[in-house]
């Protein structure tokens, strides 16, 4: 029975591998250093045979040694396999520069297969390995603080342009670069941008280190931040410098029972360099309509109907789509006929911050009410922005619009002349209206105790104080209530004690990226809600900027914008104490209470 299972087992493998593409890929490091030992794998998922290896003799190599794996499952009583073998060598660099390895060949089943070409760069590097590496000693064992060169360890703020027009996106990556054994990063201060609107591009909450090679040395290098930048005033702009504390790993010169060397954990601090920008100013002769949209844009715009009665509503949807600073791109000056009443429109948006820019669309969709009955034309929708490509204005405009308006139901359409009925016609209409008699008469005194008194005219007095009583709290009610700026303001305390008790929770379970992310929602939610500010155009200027201004004290300020520091900068760590974690809580919980004892 058991043979019998094996033998199925085979078939089916064998069923498999005919049937299941087959794949041969080569892969190997792209940059490596000078006589640096590495791997040049070809695999295949099939059983190979005549296995032809490129020309290699560009590097010193060894091999190839062969490996096989294989494995079987059967899911929902369907079996399926894997089957894969590799050719291994290993290979050193034996000159400086970039090497082309070529396609290798391999048969599975009868046919022959190629992998992909490779290109290695092979650069002078340093005279010690990374791993081997220590910590340059600066500082005392005691407190675990080291100096470290910035040749082995830097940070950097680059900037994919330094010069640009007002309005245009600057896209900011800050980058963590190391040749030493990394272990950790904490208390990241980020630039404040002065001078810029910022819009961050999401970024993995995990640091991933890749390889890169700057000025002929390899490096181990992670983007922390990114960011898209709108210089919003011309002149030279400066990026003030990042800061990071780094836990690197260092040589303590022993080893252990098994003749490994040991090695302790050291904090280094760096700092990026301070960047400098050239913001030019737009052109002169700008359009009448022009508000400040800088990029690439289209523009449509639509009515639901063009024909309508008197007091029905229309929607007008002014769609503008494209790249650029979207976020304050506006339609120009919408002209309506004296009688169409307009209403604020309603905004719709999706905008997309990557590496290349923002890019999405806003709709505006504006409510109409013509009052009268008649043909009206609109003239046509323009939107004016300034075109990088060209380097000049351009204008997008819609054709002219004609709205036909027919008479309205009952008497909403007041356009059409009013026709009043003469005395004889409001008689013929029966006994439910009748004139009012203008002859002279008298009340007479029916002789009741209460009326005439004193009590009654009281009783007036105050029944019409409660009613206005009743009538000014009503108001104030409906004035509170209406009034979303003062309601959000009002409840931004209770909102964000509602949601540091749900990080609450999260640190009791430990949960790590919950807790952080909750903390940062319940900070800049209090300031959006506190400031009417839509949460989207928060930033770490305009929130220092807006709090100085209501007279929050510099040193507050400073907690406010260390917290949210910590908070975006723990998602990347790789991990956090829960006494951190307790810290951050309380700091958070603290501060909200003081700037609501400030703003009050």
């Amino acid at each position: 029975m058991k043979r019998l299972i094996f033998a199925l087992i085979l078939l089916q493998m064998g069923f498999n591998a005919i049937a299941q593409q087959i794949h041969f890929t080569a892969r190997a490091e792209r940059v490596v250093e000078l006589n640096e030992p590495f791997q040049l794998v070809f695999e295949v998922n099939g059983q190979g045979t005549n296995f032809k290896a490129p020309d290699l003799k560009e590097f010193a190599y060894q091999g190839p040694s062969t490996s096989t794996s294989m494995s079987t499952s059967i899911v929902n009583g369907k079996m399926s396999s894997e089957y894969s073998q590799s050719f291994v060598y290993v290979l050193q660099g034996k000159k400086v520069g970039k090497f082309n390895i070529g396609a290798a060949s391999v048969t599975v089943n009868g046919k022959s297969y190629q992998s992909n070409s490779l290109v290695i760069e092979v650069i002078k590097g340093s005279s010690g390995s990374q791993s081997n590496q220590g910590v340059a000693a600066g500082g005392n064992d005691d407190d675990n603080k080291t100096n470290v060169s910035n040749k082995d360890l830097f940070l950097s703020v680059s900037l994919n342009k330094t010069s640009v027009y007002q309005g245009e996106p600057i896209i900011a990556s800050i980058k963590v670069y190391s040749r030493l054994d990394l272990s950790g990063i904490q208390n990241a201060k980020f630039p404040p941008f002065t001078g810029f609107w910022t819009q961050d591009i999401p970024t993995s909450q995990q640091l991933s280190l890749q390889q890169e090679v700057v000025n002929g040395k390899k490096y181990q290098s992670g983007v922390l931040k990114q960011y898209v930048l709108f210089p919003q005033k011309s002149g030279s702009l400066v990026i003030e410098p990042a800061e990071l504390e780094c836990i690197v790993l260092k040589n303590t010169g022993m080893t252990d029972f098994f003749g490994r060397p040991l090695r302790s954990e050291a904090q280094a601090k760096i700092v990026s360099e301070r960047k400098t920008i050239t913001v030019k100013p737009l052109p002169a002769g700008a359009p009448a309509d022009f508000k400040g949209a800088v990029g690439k844009f289209e523009m449509s715009a639509t009515f639901d109907k063009q024909n309508t009665k008197a007091d029905e509503a229309i929607n007008l949807k002014i769609k503008i789509s494209g790249t650029g600073n979207l976020k304050i791109a506006e339609p120009g000056d919408l002209v309506l006929p004296p009688d169409f009443d307009k209403y604020d429109p309603k905004i719709d948006e999706k905008i997309t911050n990557s590496t290349s820019g923002s890019s999405g669309y806003k709709i505006y969709d504006y409510l109409i009410i013509p009052r009268h009955d008649g043909t009206f034309k609109i003239p046509p929708i323009k939107f004016s922005y300034f075109d990088l490509a060209s380097n000049s204005y351009k204008t997008l405009s819609s054709s002219e619009f004609q709205i036909t308006v027919s008479k309205g139901s009952g008497n909403s359409n007041y356009s059409s002349s009013m026709s009043f009925a003469d005395k004889q016609d409001v008689k013929s209409m029966g006994s439910d209206i009748r004139f009012i008699k203008g002859n002279n008469f008298r009340l007479k005194d029916k002789g009741k105790l209460f009326y005439g008194s004193v009590a009654m005219w009281l009783s007036y007095l105050i029944s019409l104080a409660i009613a206005v009583g009743i009538f000014m709290v009503r108001r104030k009610q409906i004035e509170f209530h209406s009034n979303k700026t003062l309601v959000r303001n009002k409840q931004a305390n209770k909102v964000s004690r509602t949601r540091l008790k749900t990080a609450s929770l999260h640190l009791k379970n430990n949960k790590q990226s919950e807790f952080y992310t909750e903390i940062l929602k319940a900070i800049w939610g209090y300031l959006a809600d506190k400031f009417a500010i839509p949460a989207s155009d928060l930033s770490r200027e305009r929130s220092s900027e807006v709090l100085s201004s209501n007279g929050v004290d510099a040193q507050t300020i400073d907690e406010l914008l260390e917290i949210i520091d910590s908070c975006e900068f723990a998602r990347y760590a790789p991990s956090s104490e829960a006494s951190g974690m307790d810290k951050i809580f309380n700091q958070a919980n603290e501060l909200i209470t003081k700037l609501e004892n400030k703003l009050k």
